[in-house]
């Protein structure tokens, strides 16, 4: 069994600029023609009189557009990593605002006192 991607895209909405009519799908199949079928039905399922009543012309996710990959070599990712190195780095910067914000107040309460 292989793997493949299926991206959707409803028509109209915000998908230019937020992406809320996409969706993803990530399914197996024996080969690209299973997959193509697998896809096909995907993208007109909203048109099933069996699952809603909704008509052609009133379907709410009516597909525009489609794409399918076959994922030939998914890549794992070492995301504790970037996750741990992201934490350090904010404490960091925490700290630094930190010092800098006491650092700044001892310098108004030496002006206020050392007169």
């Amino acid at each position: 069994m292989k793997r493949f991607l299926l991206i959707r895209e409803q028509g109209g909405g915000c998908d230019h600029t937020i992406g809320c009519g996409i969706d993803y799908h990530i399914f197996k199949a024996k080969n690209i023609e299973a997959a193509y079928e697998w896809a096909r039905d995907k993208c007109l399922e909203y048109y099933t009189p069996e699952k809603n009543s909704y008509s052609r012309w009133f379907c709410e996710w009516e597909i525009k557009k489609a794409k399918l990959f076959e994922i030939t070599s998914p890549v794992d990712l070492p995301v504790s990593g970037w996750n741990e190195n992201h934490i350090k780095r904010i404490e960091s910067d925490l700290a630094d605002a930190k010092e800098t914000k006491e650092r700044d107040e001892l310098k108004r309460l030496k002006a206020k006192y050392e007169k």
